[in-house]
């Protein structure tokens, strides 16, 4: 418990609010004395604080005070876009007019004309899970994609920092059948 709070004691001097700051993994397991023993000799607490930064320049600093503070471990970074809804709206529309144009073009192969929408769906499942321990992973669920890979030319970092924010793509995904004419 003194470990874990003086890691959040430094967070919160990284002005992080309370409520940007929680508990994501709280496990208590035994440790035998050997594998064959059923004698527990003590126990071991995984405790996983999971930190949301708005400030995206602060990412090194905020996970280099937390390890001086006794965090042993920076399990993930993800960055994800608090303007999802808006470019989730613009992939939407874009993979409709891929649809349409696709029609378009099978039918014009086929030596007809596409008609009217007949049945249209957006797809908002996601084979993604969480990766952390069975984590929920509500943004991927929502057809949100991640890469983080470094800006062609760039060595993946910016200004001497080890983390790089990369680029965010959003994805939409529909199915529309068109009747033909």
């Amino acid at each position: 418990s003194a470990a874990i709070e003086e890691v959040i004691r430094a967070l919160k001097t990284q002005a992080i609010p309370d409520k940007d700051i929680a508990t994501d993994w709280y496990v208590i397991e035994p440790v035998y004395d050997d594998y064959s023993s059923l004698y527990i000799k003590g126990y071991r607490i995984n405790n996983m604080v999971a930190v949301t930064l708005r400030e995206v320049s602060k990412t090194s600093k905020v996970i280099a005070a937390a390890l001086e503070a006794g965090a042993n471990q920076v399990v993930n970074v993800e960055f994800y876009t608090s303007e999802l809804r808006k470019y989730r709206d613009q992939a939407r529309e874009l993979a409709v007019k891929a649809a349409s144009e696709k029609a378009h073009a099978l039918a014009t192969a086929a030596g007809a004309e596409t008609g009217c929408v007949l049945h249209i769906n957006e797809n908002t499942w996601s084979y993604y899970t969480g990766w952390w321990y069975g984590r929920s992973q509500n943004l991927w669920t929502q057809n949100t994609v991640q890469n983080a890979a470094p800006a062609a030319g760039s060595d993946g970092s910016s200004d001497g920092e080890p983390v790089s924010l990369g680029m965010i793509s959003i994805r939409a995904e529909v199915g529309v059948t068109y009747g033909l004419k």
